[in-house]
């Protein structure tokens, strides 16, 4: 339990933010679990950020269906709450110190909440309009059907994250190292169990060395589809950023077969998912001979078909 320093709702605010967008450091996860042992209520809120994120980044995605004006209103809300990100982090500070008051119905009425309520809204009315318009679109085909427009989406919506968390992540930002908090490939293992709450022994991994895929370091990630491992690797060459691969259990939210690779996108934007025993590998290399080297590496299989 983190120990009393002035008043430490602050502190634990702030630990629920990192926590939601996964960049705890080991003691920073340490005090997390101590205080979720006593509030376990607080994991709705870690949920309602990690939910709230991947809903504004779906709209304001490039293949989103919602309307370009919805879309357009919350990129203009977004862009003002960052020119106010000083106000809203003291704001969130003092709705973790004020959490009896926020039970009162009275206390949601506060101007304090005005502009949030407002990206909310808007987030809830493109999903609502991008759902009537995927149930509405003519020629729409069984999920089943891996060409069926809701199978590309959510395969685009995976591709777009781990493009854009394998960029951010060769950006050499100093929050960087605190996701990346195992640096020992035996810890894999466990580290992945823990998440998903059952054992796979994870043998491509372990064994990637083997084939000139060397190990640097893995942390907890929250791709589309669930809690996941971000492991990265080095090719060895000169001058290259590490290829990455996100490990997790597999939710079935895309028809992914067994024996099958499959692909979204060319050269270094080439996304790679494959599933064995029930857990799906997502990679990207640092260029475009990195992810076929890598994935040979991590035994995925040779059949390819792209999505």
């Amino acid at each position: 339990m983190m120990e009393p320093e002035g008043n430490n709702q602050v502190s634990i605010a702030t630990l629920l933010r990192l926590a939601a967008d996964g960049e705890l450091s080991a003691k920073q996860e340490a005090e997390l679990r101590a205080h979720l042992e006593t509030n376990p209520e607080d994991n709705a809120r870690i949920d309602f950020d990690r939910k709230l994120r991947q809903a504004c980044s779906c709209a304001c995605a490039p293949d989103c269906c919602a309307p370009e004006s919805l879309r357009q209103r919350v990129l203009a809300c977004c862009d003002q709450a960052s020119l106010e990100h000083a106000e809203q982090t003291v704001l969130a500070d003092n709705l973790a110190v004020r959490a009896e008051q926020t039970r009162s119905r009275s206390f949601w009425a506060g101007r304090a909440l005005a502009r949030f309520g407002a990206i909310a809204a808007l987030i809830a009315l493109i999903g609502a309009v991008a759902y009537m318009v995927g149930r509405t679109s003519p020629g729409s085909a069984p999920f089943g059907d891996t060409n069926t427009p809701t199978v590309r989406t959510a395969a685009d919506r995976i591709a777009s994250f781990v493009r854009k968390e394998h960029d951010r992540c060769a950006s050499g930002l100093p929050e960087i190292g605190a996701k990346f908090d195992i640096t020992d490939p035996a810890e894999v293992p466990a580290a992945f169990e823990a998440i998903v709450g059952k054992s796979f022994s994870l043998e491509s991994v372990l064994d990637a060395d083997a084939h000139g895929l060397r190990f640097l370091d893995a942390g907890l990630c929250h791709p589309p589809g669930g809690d996941a491992l971000h492991i990265r690797f080095d090719t060895g060459e000169e001058d290259a950023t590490p290829v990455s691969l996100w490990i997790q259990a597999d939710d079935e939210s895309l028809p992914i077969e067994d024996g099958v690779t499959y692909t979204k996108g060319d050269g270094c934007e080439c996304v790679r998912f494959w599933r064995v025993d029930g857990v799906r590998y997502i990679l990207i290399g640092s260029h475009a001979d990195a992810g076929p080297f890598a994935s040979l590496a991590l035994h995925s299989p040779q059949k390819v078909k792209p999505f």
